[in-house]
């Protein structure tokens, strides 16, 4: 499945609202109750794509595309918007399915803009991608047992192809072929996907979000690598710059979600490297546990959802602990929007 910035954005929004409805005692929905909810929430989008009109030329296609896309945005947003249980088994099955959904809207709008261009070769490949993602998503629904969730094919249905001119023949070009190798750019060795994450944060509490500069989260991934643990996960990472209300950017926040749970203590083999030796103290910030410190010019906080297994961890650093303190919380109140 694909990433993108408003998968990451979601499912680490669904890691921080796990962590708060943990954190609220026993008043959390049952799995029962959870799941049932999950299935109305498909009920409606599977509603929803019953009243798209059926397209017949690529010019229909890209509305019908589009409209599909809106409906799972907005089943997207009801689930997020969901009280968690405490089971976790629960939990990661639905991240499953909220990834899932997200990658189908990505497709959906990849189609949706081909469409437009009338490019069908782009068509034809990106509705078989969403093809795969559905049998996905069915896999998914059935391991929540939200059956609702596993929705009929959206593209069963022929588009007439597009009318074309008939080629003209032109005289065959006899010039050598140029054999000189073609120079290769160096891959990276890293299993890190850098996405972009500010966009999908709404300004809150008098803060802004920009993205980090690729380079400063190359570090980021160079730091959190120097963990064995770390090092072996693939996860995606971003860097975001919160700024104040004057313009001035108080905090830099990166984050890192892991494609599997981090095993407890993971942080602390990054302790060595990140704090170059100064005191740490544990610290707890919104919701989320770890420890802070200072080298005497910036302060820092490097902490994760849960101090027993981490499907999320955060390292971010600002002038003072004040700063540090509301632009964490400024930061997860956007994500969770």
């Amino acid at each position: 499945m694909r990433a993108s910035s408003k998968r990451l954005a979601t499912v680490a929004a669904l890691v921080l609202s796990t962590v708060a409805a943990s954190c609220g005692g026993d008043d959390g929905p049952t799995s029962s109750d959870f799941v049932d909810r999950v299935n109305e929430i498909c009920r409606t989008l599977d509603n929803d794509l019953s009243d798209l009109t059926t397209p017949t030329s690529n010019a229909e296609l890209a509305p019908f595309a589009s409209g599909a896309s809106k409906a799972y945005e907005n089943a997207l947003a009801d689930m997020k918007a969901l009280e968690v249980p405490s089971d976790d088994a629960v939990v990661a099955d639905a991240k499953g399915l909220v990834a899932n959904f997200d990658d189908q809207v990505t497709t959906l709008d990849d189609i949706a803009a081909a469409a437009t261009a009338d490019d069908q070769a782009t068509i034809d490949s990106n509705i078989a991608t969403f093809e795969t993602l559905s049998t996905d998503n069915a896999d998914l629904a059935e391991g929540l047992g939200a059956e609702r969730c596993a929705l009929d094919p959206l593209f069963a249905f022929e588009v007439a192809p597009p009318v074309t001119d008939p080629p003209v023949t032109e005289p065959v070009d006899t010039t050598p072929v140029d054999t000189t190798p073609a120079p290769t750019t160096p891959v990276s060795s890293t299993n890190k996907t850098i996405e972009p994450l500010a966009a999908d944060l709404a300004p809150a509490q008098g803060f802004t979000f920009v993205e980090s500069d690729q380079a400063v989260v190359e570090t980021f991934i160079s730091v959190i690598d120097s963990s064995p643990t770390i090092a072996a996960v693939p996860g995606m990472v971003a860097g975001v710059d919160v700024v104040d209300s004057s313009g001035i950017t108080t905090t830099r926040i990166f984050i890192y979600l892991p494609e599997t749970t981090l095993p407890a203590g993971t942080p602390d083999e990054l302790l060595p490297i990140v704090t170059d030796g100064n005191p740490t103290t544990p610290g707890t910030y919104g919701i989320l546990a770890g420890v802070s410190y200072t080298d005497g010019d910036k302060f820092y906080f490097l902490g994760t959802d849960t101090p027993e297994a981490a499907n999320l961890l955060m390292w971010a650093i600002s002038t003072d602990t004040a700063s540090l303190d509301t632009a964490i919380g400024a930061f997860t109140f956007a994500l969770a929007q």
